[in-house]
């Protein structure tokens, strides 16, 4: 498990910090890498679940999650 901190603007989105971990062997159809950002984005409430993942921002903190079970998240 990693903690990332990013400290960036993108935009209108601030990026603070991210924390990626793996689960197995990523690439063999077991193993996984997923990541868990933080920031900060000017939107009272905002979702968005596409595959893999979800997107969350409640006033103004952004929480995403990604699921890759194909290559590994950095």
């Amino acid at each position: 498990m990693t903690l990332v901190p990013v400290m960036r603007k993108d935009g209108h989105l601030f990026r603070v910090c991210r924390l990626i971990w793996t689960r197995g062997t990523v690439g063999d159809g077991q193993g996984y890498s997923c990541k868990l950002s933080f920031g900060l984005s000017p939107a009272w409430f905002y979702f968005k679940r596409p595959f893999g993942g979800f997107l969350l921002i409640v006033a103004g903190l952004r929480v995403q999650y990604q699921k890759s079970l194909g290559g590994i998240h950095t």
